[in-house]
C-alpha cells in the first residue's frame, strides 16, 4: 500500500495529506490503467503528442502483441524474425 501510495504521489496524483490533486489526481482516477501510463497520457496532451503516447501505452499495457499460432509456431517465430529491429519490439512496432 506504501509503494502503491508513493506511486500516485510521485505522479502528481496526491498532495502531501494523500488527497487527490486537481486536476491531474481527478484525471488519473478516471483512467482505467496503470498509474505511470494514465499519467503519461495526460502530459502528452499538453506535450501535444498524445497518438504517440496512446500507441506506446497500448504496447505497454499487453503482455505480447505478437501472436503465436498453436500449429504454426515456427512459421510465426520466422516472421517475428523478419520484423525485428535490433533496438527492441518497441521500435519494430
Amino acid at each position: 500500500l506504501e509503494d502503491a501510495l508513493e506511486l500516485l504521489y510521485a505522479c502528481n496524483a496526491l498532495d502531501r495529506h494523500g488527497r487527490l490533486t486537481t486536476p491531474i489526481g481527478e484525471q488519473l482516477a478516471l483512467l482505467p490503467i496503470d498509474p505511470m501510463l494514465g499519467r503519461m497520457l495526460i502530459a502528452s496532451g499538453e506535450l501535444k503528442c498524445t497518438e504517440q503516447a496512446l500507441s506506446i501505452a497500448a504496447m505497454l499495457s499487453v503482455r505480447s502483441v505478437f501472436h503465436i499460432p498453436r500449429y504454426h509456431k515456427n512459421d510465426a517465430y520466422r516472421a517475428h524474425r523478419e520484423l525485428q529491429m535490433r533496438e527492441g519490439d518497441h521500435l519494430t512496432l
